[in-house]
């Protein structure tokens, strides 16, 4: 993967902020850049339904049990 300036980025606001949006224009490359440079971090995707559903039915629980997460296409 080319190394690219906004993963120093990333890695700071992520020490200073719970919660980091990455946004850009479709098929860029962030999804990839976010589990390459977080490898730690449980990925969901909302597109999935049954994810989309789960999380829907008790985020509470969700944000309780995942404190490290990717969240794609909120």
């Amino acid at each position: 993967m080319i190394a690219r300036d906004i993963e120093k980025i990333v890695n700071r606001l992520k020490k200073e902020f719970r919660v980091v949006a990455l946004v850009g224009p479709r098929q860029s490359r962030k999804t990839t850049l976010l589990k390459n440079i977080l490898p730690d971090y449980a990925y969901y995707n909302l597109e999935d339904l049954l994810t989309k559903d789960e999380i829907s039915a008790d985020p509470m629980r969700f944000v309780r049990v995942n404190s490290r997460v990717i969240i794609d296409e909120v």
